[in-house]
């Protein structure tokens, strides 16, 4: 009986069985989501900083999407790090400063970070300049890979609407990215936040 039971058809997600992890794996998702929203919100941060190179070695600006993003991310390590945001900024600039004035952000590149979170997962998706969403299997790392699928594509999504409404114009501004980031990361956010609530009995 026992056997037939487990074998029965249940109208909830199967990561509702494990309810104790899956509230701290949302809390720590949510958490995550809410600080690289809050970071890219920082419209103090997508301005070219006051010292930085206006040309790198290559001719091309050394102010772009890809440099403010890699300023963002490495703001973000140094914060979960131990830094505070503001202070893991400040600490970041040297490093991407000297890397953008070598030319490692030129080219149309992108506006795709590597979701590395605090657990060191590797990417699950990105939206490449063609407007495609693109998926990875490191999803499956996760202890509820199905939801962190879910919670990414919803974030792509976001991106790929952008992307579209843009018409494929080109690389983004560090203005636009930040935008939509923010926009992107929200909407990750939505879906995350009640989560066991509307999909789990108790």
């Amino acid at each position: 009986i026992i056997a037939m039971r487990a074998l029965e058809p249940s109208d909830e997600r199967y990561e509702c069985r494990c309810r104790a992890k899956l509230d701290a794996w949302l809390h720590a998702k949510s958490d995550e989501a809410k600080l690289w929203q809050r970071s890219y919100g920082r419209e103090a941060w997508r301005k070219r900083p006051a010292d930085w190179p206006a040309k790198d070695k290559k001719g091309n600006d050394a102010w772009n999407a890809n440099a403010y993003n890699a300023l963002v991310a490495r703001a973000v390590e140094n914060h979960v790090a131990g830094a505070s945001l503001g202070a893991g900024y400040d600490a970041a600039l040297p490093e991407i400063r000297a890397r953008a004035a070598e030319g490692a952000y030129s080219g149309r590149g992108g506006a795709n970070k590597t979701n590395v979170d605090k657990a060191g997962s590797e990417q699950v998706a990105k939206t490449n300049s063609e407007c495609d969403i693109l998926t990875y299997d490191s999803h499956t790392t996760e202890c509820f890979p199905d939801l962190s699928m879910d919670s990414t594509i919803r974030h792509e999504r976001q991106h790929r609407k952008t992307c579209k409404d843009r018409g494929n114009a080109g690389p983004m501004s560090a203005e636009e990215l930040g935008a939509d980031e923010v926009l992107a990361y929200g909407e990750e956010i939505k879906l995350l936040t009640g989560w066991a609530e509307r999909n789990c009995k108790s």
